[in-house]
């Protein structure tokens, strides 16, 4: 089941993910195949190897909140990081979803209890998420925000005028500012 592609350490379970296909991963993971990470060597410290992205980033990145649901109840690490140089050096599923406006995968996550505050280093899902313009992500984050449960930046939580002044969307972004 986790016989390497050769390609980047795919597997069959990151390819079902890739494409969002959550009937192929429940076979998948029915018959024993790894939620996390292969290739490159093991994950040291919550870090994925280099070029090794975990099947959770990848139903992330394809915005499947399904897939996403099954592989955390296959015990895929919620606060696994991955590399992702595009980006940052290292992010969480949440900080991926939140830097490329995936809203179905980051609803998925915080739904399963993804720490929203937990970044790669110092920057927050919803730093991320302002950061690249993605209104509905920081709409989604913001509402926990208000609720007390998110903080705004490296580790400090701030009041509504805080946000306000620190994490506005940029003008280009089409969303009304605080």
């Amino acid at each position: 089941i986790d016989l390497q592609s050769g390609f980047h350490s795919t597997t069959a379970a990151h390819l079902a993910c890739k494409y969002g296909h959550h009937a192929c991963l429940k076979l998948l993971l029915d018959a024993k195949a790894s939620p996390r990470p292969v290739g490159g060597g093991e994950v040291v410290g919550g870090v994925a190897p280099p070029g090794a992205q975990s099947p959770l980033v990848m139903a992330v990145q394809s915005d499947s909140a399904e897939c996403v649901r099954l592989l955390v109840a296959a015990h895929a690490d919620l606060e696994e990081k991955s590399r992702d140089d595009a980006v940052a050096n290292q992010m969480t599923a949440l900080c991926n979803a939140a830097a490329y406006g995936k809203v179905h995968g980051a609803r998925a996550l915080l739904d399963l209890k993804a720490q929203a505050n937990f970044s790669g280093d110092g920057v927050t899902p919803l730093m991320l998420a302002t950061h690249k313009c993605h209104p509905a992500v920081v709409e989604l984050l913001d509402v926990l925000h208000q609720l007390g449960s998110v903080t705004l930046a490296r580790g400090e939580v701030g009041s509504r005028s805080t946000y306000s002044k620190v994490l506005v969307l940029p003008h280009w972004c089409g969303r009304k500012q605080h």
